[in-house]
């Protein structure tokens, strides 16, 4: 009885230290919406841009355009330049740092097209 009682201690202990090192994600991922705007002159050429209400540093932001490129920084607003007509799918996803708290990652779509 003693062997389970210290397991089921030791168990808890564990979770209680990783539990302190996170960050909350559904609270603090809070990426509200994702935004483009097509250049009037030239339409295969977009700005994105997204809203992030979190309190924590975005520490990278990758966007994936939906066709089959993509960059990593941590820009919130990015402009691509698409070769081709077509519907894509693009993809941000942020990653926050903190110094007490890190590996948080989030990932928010938008559709859109050329």
């Amino acid at each position: 009885m003693k062997k389970i009682l210290i397991v089921l201690i030791a168990g808890m202990l564990v979770s209680s230290i990783s539990c302190k090192k996170s960050i909350d994600c559904t609270a603090e991922l809070l990426i509200s919406f994702i935004t483009h705007t097509k250049n009037p002159e030239d339409h295969k050429i977009v700005t994105f841009n997204f809203d992030y209400g979190g309190e924590f540093n975005i520490s990278k932001i990758i966007w994936d355009f939906g066709d089959g490129s993509s960059i990593s920084n941590t820009d919130t607003t990015v402009t691509h330049t698409y070769e081709n007509t077509g519907s894509y799918t693009v993809k941000v996803t942020i990653t926050l740092d903190d110094a007490k708290r890190t590996g948080c990652t989030s990932t928010k779509e938008h559709n859109l097209t050329i």
